[in-house]
């Protein structure tokens, strides 16, 4: 590394991690947003350019102006890439270290076990389908090869499992019904072969599935299904006192605001599972500036393992004693 890139490195902000796929996603948006005009980021236009000349030769067009749309069209394929790359990498693997989520869910003392994801994987779904657990994930009964989405179901359903995806899934799609917008679970990978129930032809709005893979989050959270979840997220906040937490980084400000100011509350607790906790100090400036008053006044109980580590039996008083910690 040269001197001047030592020097930029030390200039990053303090509550950064390494540079991850979900990182480039969000400057390929930005930059292909920028190329069709949709871009209202000021500093967005010295960069593109700045870039331009330091890839100048690999670049189309005799003119500024072309080399500039050709650096963004780049860009939106390298967003369609990552899109890609991502949905085939989610679609693989197995359910594994997750049997406390099965002993949750079957357990008698918790008469409605709610599970707020940020995962794009169906891991958890096929988890508990395997082992004969309803489940309401706020999409309907099969209509051919789509199950439709259906809010009200949170309500009416009688499964004491519900399940919520805030950044979507890699088996959701967007369709174009009667002129609408309508989100849908598809039951199959193939995409290019989709119909419903009489036979009738469907197919996506988009041929990338629905989930946050990078970008303003916090602005998606404002349209669409994604509004909605939003909603029931913020419900579920308002109605219990302990949330179960293990995998989250701590990447999310938006999500991160609604915890801390759920934590306010009296009776609020966070049982964290994370090998070292310590760790999420250095994910958030809010977790870092209220870590150890959140540990002192009971209303975050680190646990040092994972939730694979971890039986029922391990953490049955801290989910069900409220003075426990």
């Amino acid at each position: 590394m040269a001197e001047g890139d030592t020097r930029d490195a030390k200039r990053t902000a303090v509550f950064r991690g390494p540079t991850s796929y979900e990182d480039l996603f969000y400057l390929c948006e930005e930059m292909t947003n920028w190329r069709i005009g949709l871009s209202d980021n000021s500093i967005l236009t010295p960069f593109m350019k700045a870039l331009e000349r330091r890839a100048r030769r690999l670049l189309s067009g005799d003119s500024l102006d072309a080399r500039l749309n050709n650096l963004g069209l780049l860009a939106s394929l390298a967003r369609l890439f990552i899109q890609f790359a991502t949905t085939v990498a989610l679609r693989s693997g197995e359910p594994s270290g997750l049997d406390l989520i099965v002993e949750l869910a079957r357990a008698e003392r918790i008469k409605q076990l709610n599970i707020v994801t940020l995962n794009h994987d169906t891991l958890v779904e096929r988890l508990l389908a395997d082992d004969g657990l309803d489940l309401v994930d706020g999409f309907g009964a099969a209509d051919g090869d789509i199950r439709w989405y259906d809010d009200h179901l949170y309500d009416t359903s009688t499964a004491t499992v519900r399940l919520f995806k805030l950044h979507g899934s890699v088996n959701w799609y967007d369709f174009h019904v009667n002129g609408l917008s309508r989100p849908g679970l598809v039951l199959r990978e193939n995409i290019g072969v989709l119909a419903d129930h009489d036979g009738k032809p469907l197919k996506p709005w988009l041929p990338n599935p629905s989930f946050l893979t990078g970008g303003n989050k916090a602005i998606r959270y404002q349209h669409g299904i994604y509004i909605d979840l939003q909603y029931r997220f913020q419900e579920l906040l308002r109605r219990c006192d302990v949330i179960l937490m293990c995998g989250y980084g701590w990447g999310d400000l938006a999500l991160n605001l609604r915890l801390e100011t759920w934590l306010d509350r009296p009776l609020s607790k966070i049982i964290l599972l994370h090998p070292n906790p310590e760790e999420i100090r250095e994910r958030s400036m809010i977790v870092s500036s209220a870590y150890d008053w959140w540990v002192s006044s009971g209303r975050l109980v680190p646990v040092p393992k994972w939730m694979s580590d971890l039986s029922l039996a391990d953490i049955e008083r801290l989910l069900f004693d409220p003075l426990s910690a």
